[in-house]
């Protein structure tokens, strides 16, 4: 068996979107407009993003992300159902770990929380044929 076998549920593919996360803290009152990153990659399991600043371990992000088209491979979202512009989703992440890269930004990898099955099947659909269009 080898040592370096593949261990991830869910094939990460390469792709660059932009988003904006920010620290989740239960409780707080205020504002938080939260900082924009770029992703590597994604998964239905989560995301690796480049973003200018620090999160710790175990850190509770909100990552707002827009994908053109979810709304339609999810069979559509009433315009209530989160207050967000369509094809943006909100996704509750967890910080895996953060990594200081040489040009003064970070890579942080993080799984997402509370993401149920169904949506995690439809976001690997969804990458998968946004990446098939890419290659075409």
């Amino acid at each position: 068996m080898s040592a370096n076998k593949e261990k991830r549920q869910y094939e990460r593919l390469e792709s660059r979107y932009i988003l904006n996360c920010r620290k989740f803290t239960p409780g707080e009152k205020g504002v938080d407009c939260g900082v924009d990153g770029v992703t590597h990659d994604i998964s239905p399991a989560g995301i690796l993003f480049e973003a200018p600043v620090p999160y710790d371990q175990g850190d509770t992000l909100i990552i707002e992300i827009t994908l053109p088209g979810w709304d339609d491979c999810r069979g559509g979202k009433p315009p209530s159902e989160d207050g967000l512009p369509p094809d943006v989703h909100s996704f509750f992440a967890s910080v895996i770990r953060c990594v200081a890269n040489p040009d003064g930004f970070f890579e942080v990898a993080v799984c997402f929380r509370e993401l149920v099955e169904r949506d995690k099947l439809l976001l690997r659909d969804y990458l998968k044929n946004r990446h098939n269009e890419y290659d075409a």
